[in-house]
């Protein structure tokens, strides 16, 4: 049976990661231990506008841009023509510019938060479909924007 590099204690195989060499009880203690060390940066603030409300602007860290392209399998397609002839929402199309809008802010956060960003102004959504004859097939997204710092509060 294996011992705990921390505890000591000598642990059955199911309480053990011999990747880490620590019991259960241990690895749950130095997550939350690095969790404490290492908190979660501050979140960056996204606007359209080309300021944050109540925020003063002191530097402008350059334009940041995000691309993303989601393709569409032939079975959406497929269900978005028939609810394009019989009418309603196109859910499967409703969750594909969800899904992509959503990564392109993410890609357009971690641009942001490299140049060391508070936040990020002026942002600009496009869509663009990338297909030809009327057919669904690519999805493009570009979200671009100016990262800034924020005087702090």
């Amino acid at each position: 049976m294996p011992y705990c590099r921390l505890c000591e204690f000598r642990c059955d195989h199911h309480e053990y990661d011999p990747e880490t060499r620590l019991c259960r009880n241990c690895q749950i203690q130095e997550e939350k231990r690095l969790k404490s060390e290492h908190p979660a940066p501050a979140p960056i603030v996204m606007a359209t506008t080309p300021m944050v409300p109540g925020r003063e602007i002191t530097e402008c860290l350059g334009i940041v841009s995000a691309q993303v392209a989601f393709g569409q399998n032939i079975f959406k397609d497929i269900f978005t023509e028939v609810r394009d002839l019989v009418g309603g929402r196109a859910k499967a199309q409703q969750k594909v510019f969800a899904d992509s809008r959503k990564a392109a802010f993410d890609e357009l956060t971690v641009e942001a938060r490299n140049l060391g960003a508070d936040a990020v102004v002026g942002i600009d959504l496009d869509f663009q479909e990338l297909a030809g004859g009327g057919k669904y097939g690519m999805l493009l997204v570009v979200v671009t924007g100016t990262a800034v710092k924020l005087a702090v509060v």
